[in-house]
C-alpha cells in the first residue's frame, strides 16, 4: 500500500477545469461592468453642437432610458428592449454662443439640425465604448491583482477567465446598446419648463419683451385712470400728508421679461425702488434669466431693485448662482446674500429688510408649509431683534406674515391680497410657465397679472397700496381688470413711536447686518 504522500497527484478533469473557468469568468463580469460604467462617470463622453455641450455617462442601476436634465427641466426617453442596457445620463450645459443665437433667432436659433445630432451621437457612442472598455480592463487588472494577493500565486487560467469576463461585459454592453437605443423610443416624458414649453410653444420666450414694449401705451392710460380714481377714493385727511417714498411691488416673474412695462410705471409714478418678493426663475438656473435678457433690463430700470429669493430661485440648498449674478448688477440689493448675512435698504429713515425662502419647489410635498417656514421667520426675527424695520419681505406668506416689521410683503400665491398689514403681491407676469396648468389650452390667455404700488408719507409711515390687475400681456392684447386702493393706519414701529423720522429726502443707502453666531442657520 502506498502512503498518501506517495500517491500521484490527480490532475483535475477537463470538465472540472471548464466549469471553474466559466465560473470565474461569470463572476468577473460584474466588476468588469462596474469598472466600465465608473470610467464613464470619471471621464464622461462629451457631445457638442453649435449651441450645446453635454457630458454623457452610463447608469449603474437604471436601464433602457435616456435621461437629460437642463435649465429647461428634464427629458426622459424610455425604450422597450428585451436585452436590458444601462441607462444613458446626459448632463447638458449651455455654451456662451447660445445667448447670441437666442438674441438673433429666438427659440428657432436654439434648434439642433439632424446632421449635427447624428454626428454627435455617433461621436459620443464611440467615446462611451472606449471609456467602457478602458474601465473594464482596469477593473480586471485590479481584480487579478487582488486574486493573486489572496491566493499568493499567479494563475494563468484565472487571468484568461478574467479577460473573458471583460470580453463578455464589453460584448454585452455593445449588443444591448445597439439593440436598445437604435430603436424608436416607446415613451417620452418631460417635466419642468421643458414640459411646459412643449405645450405652450414659443408663447413665453419669444417676443415677450418686444410685446412688453408695445403695450406701454396701455400702461400709460391705465396709470392716468388710476391717478384720477385715487383722487376720488383717497380721503381728504389722508391726501394732505406729504409724500415719502413709493415702491413698486412685483413677484413671481418666473423667467419672463416684461421689464419694459415696468419702466413706464416707474416713470409715471415716480417710483423710488422696485421690490421683488422672489421666484425670478423657474428651475433655479441663472441661464433662464440670461436668455430672456432679464438681468440687462433690471440694470436699465434706473432705480434700486430690492429682492429676496423664492422657492424657484436655486437648484440646490447651497446654490448661490442667482445671488452672485444679481449682486453684480449695480442697482440690485439682495436682502439676504448669505446664510447669516443680510443687507438693509435705507430710504431716509425708512428701513427695508428681508429673508430668502429656504425651500425648493421640486421634491417638496407641499404639506405643513407653515411649519417648514418657521426657520425662515425665526432667522429674520432673531437677526433684527430690537431693530425698527418698516417693511419686511419674504417669498412665502407663511413666513412673511410673522416677520417683526410694521408692514410685511410676500408673493408665491400668484394672487394678490391684503391681510391687515401683510401684503401678498400677485404675479406680474401671470406666473410665466407656472401660470399654466396641465389642462390649460395652448391658445388660452395668460393668468391674471398684477403689481402694487406701496406709498409712504414723509414720516416713513405706510399710507396706501394701489393694486392694478390685468391679463393678456403675453398675447399683446393687455386688458385691465381692476384697480384696488388699500389704506393703512399711519403706524410707526413701537420702539420708534416717540421719534420724528424723515422720509422726504429718500436718501438711499445699504447697511449690512449679521445674525448672531449662536442663532445663525
Amino acid at each position: 500500500m502506498l502512503e498518501d504522500w506517495q500517491k500521484p497527484v490527480e490532475k483535475p478533469h477537463s470538465a472540472h477545469k471548464l466549469t471553474r473557468f466559466l465560473g470565474v469568468a461569470a463572476l468577473g463580469v460584474l466588476p468588469a461592468h462596474i469598472g466600465g460604467v465608473t470610467a464613464t462617470h470619471v471621464y464622461p463622453a462629451h457631445i457638442q453642437t453649435a449651441n450645446y455641450a453635454a457630458d454623457v455617462s452610463l447608469s449603474y442601476t437604471r436601464f433602457d432610458t435616456v435621461e437629460a436634465s437642463s435649465i429647461l427641466g428634464g427629458v426622459y426617453l424610455t425604450f422597450d428592449s428585451k436585452v436590458p442596457s444601462p441607462a444613458v445620463t446626459v448632463e447638458p450645459t449651455l455654451r456662451p454662443e447660445i445667448v447670441d443665437s437666442y438674441v438673433r433667432g429666438g427659440t428657432q436659433g436654439l434648434v439642433v439640425s439632424e446632421e449635427q445630432m447624428r454626428a454627435s451621437l455617433e461621436q459620443v457612442a464611440l467615446q462611451l465604448g472606449e471609456r467602457y472598455a478602458t474601465g473594464s480592463a482596469l477593473a480586471m487588472l485590479l481584480t487579478m491583482g487582488a486574486y493573486s494577493a489572496v491566493a499568493r500565486r499567479k494563475s494563468r487560467e484565472a487571468a484568461i477567465a478574467l479577460v473573458a469576463s471583460m470580453g463578455l461585459a464589453i460584448s454585452y454592453q455593445g449588443v444591448s446598446a445597439a439593440t436598445t437605443y437604435t430603436r424608436p423610443y416607446q415613451k417620452i416624458e418631460l417635466d419642468g419648463l421643458a414640459g411646459s414649453l412643449l405645450k405652450q410653444g414659443e408663447l413665453v420666450l419669444d417676443g415677450v419683451n418686444k410685446r412688453s414694449q408695445q403695450i406701454q401705451p396701455y400702461f400709460a392710460s391705465w396709470l392716468e385712470l388710476q391717478k384720477a380714481l385715487a383722487k376720488v377714493a383717497t380721503p381728504m385727511e389722508k391726501e394732505q400728508s406729504s409724500e415719502g417714498p413709493s415702491f413698486l411691488l412685483v413677484s413671481d416673474i418666473h423667467g419672463v421679461n416684461m421689464y419694459s412695462s415696468l419702466e413706464q410705471v416707474i416713470k409715471e409714478e415716480g417710483i423710488t425702488a422696485v421690490i421683488d418678493s422672489g421666484d425670478l426663475l423657474n428651475m433655479g438656473r441663472v441661464q433662464e434669466a440670461e436668455l430672456a435678457g432679464i438681468f440687462d433690463n433690471i440694470a436699465k430700470l434706473g432705480v434700486p431693485y430690492i429682492i429676496v429669493l423664492g422657492n424657484h430661485d436655486r437648484s440646490s440648498p447651497d446654490d448661490t448662482a442667482l445671488i452672485d449674478r444679481l449682486m453684480a448688477i449695480p442697482n440690485v440689493v439682495v436682502l439676504q446674500p448669505g446664510r447669516d448675512r443680510f443687507q438693509v435698504a435705507h430710504f431716509g429713515d425708512l428701513k427695508i429688510a428681508g429673508v430668502n425662502d429656504f425651500m425648493r419647489w421640486y421634491g417638496d410635498d407641499n404639506k405643513d408649509n407653515a411649519v417648514k417656514q418657521k426657520p425662515v421667520w425665526e432667522l429674520f426675527n432673531r437677526t433684527f431683534a430690537g431693530q425698527e424695520i418698516d417693511l419686511g419681505i419674504s417669498h412665502e406668506p407663511a413666513a412673511a406674515e410673522k416677520l417683526q416689521a410694521v408692514i410685511t410683503n410676500s408673493g408665491h400665491l400668484h394672487k394678490d391680497q391684503v391681510n391687515g398689514t401683510h401684503i401678498v403681491t400677485g404675479t406680474f407676469t401671470g406666473g410665466g410657465i407656472f401660470g399654466y396648468g396641465d389642462a390649460t389650452p395652448p391658445d388660452a390667455q395668460s393668468s391674471e397679472q398684477s403689481y402694487g404700488i406701496l406709498r409712504f408719507d414723509d414720516q416713513c409711515r405706510a399710507t396706501r397700496l394701489d393694486t392694478l390687475r390685468f391679463h393678456g400681456a403675453f398675447e399683446g392684447k393687455p386688458t385691465r381688470d381692476s384697480v384696488t386702493f388699500t389704506f393703512f393706519d399711519k403706524k410707526k414701529p413701537e420702539a420708534d413711536a416717540t421719534k420724528t423720522r424723515d422720509c422726504t429726502n429718500q436718501e438711499f443707502s445699504v447697511v449690512t447686518a449679521t445674525t448672531p453666531r449662536d442663532v445663525a442657520r
